[in-house]
């Protein structure tokens, strides 16, 4: 039902954070697809594409270094359909690819690949923040490891988050939600998750 809750929430525009409180957050509905709108399940779909794509390009340009097209394609298809089996985000996946390519890059180009894991390391944790908040918080540690494992730590730290910053405030406005709301989706998915591990 919250799957199904997601989806409806974000249609009747509701606000995250102030009228729905939850881990998940407007984006949570990529995590799980659902047909109970047009544009929630067109938003839905588009996400888990993407995410996908992602997992599938990273994948295949790590194996690259190592083993020839066919099989790298192979073990691509079997690793990723694994984690897709699994249902849940491979955000993770995708972002310790992300610090596996930066930190495996030649000397030569380690700015350049520090750079590039600082911009789309920003993207990925700020909507991994918007799909569900504990998974953001995690996929931002890894991206931080990462940055902090190359060349110029505090420059690309910087600008890791304030793409991250930059991501979150736009896409959170893009899905239609008041960027007032936005410390109160933090606040209260922080209490929740919280609670959660007081209750275990």
């Amino acid at each position: 039902s919250w799957r199904v809750g997601l989806s409806l929430a974000l249609a009747r525009g509701l606000v995250f954070g102030r009228q729905i409180v939850f881990t998940f957050g407007p984006l949570g509905l990529v995590s799980a697809p659902r047909a109970v709108t047009g544009g929630t399940l067109t938003l839905a779909l588009a996400g888990a594409a993407a995410m996908q794509l992602a997992l599938v390009a990273i994948a295949l340009h790590v194996l690259r270094r190592r083993f020839s097209w066919p099989i790298a394609a192979l073990v691509t298809l079997l690793g990723v359909s694994i984690v897709i089996w699994a249902g849940v985000p491979p955000l993770d996946e995708i972002a310790f690819g992300l610090v596996a390519i930066a930190l495996t890059t030649p000397p030569a180009r380690a700015r350049q690949a520090a750079r590039t894991l600082a911009l789309a390391g920003g993207v990925l944790v700020g909507l991994a923040l918007l799909v569900k908040l504990n998974d953001g918080v995690g996929t931002a540690a890894i991206v931080a490891v990462g940055l902090l494992g190359g060349v110029s730590r505090r420059r690309h730290l910087a600008i890791g988050a304030v793409t991250l910053v930059l991501t979150t405030t736009l896409a959170w406005l893009a899905i239609g939600q008041p960027i007032g709301a936005l410390p109160d989706y933090f606040r209260t998915g922080i209490s929740i998750v919280q609670g959660y591990v007081d209750a275990m």
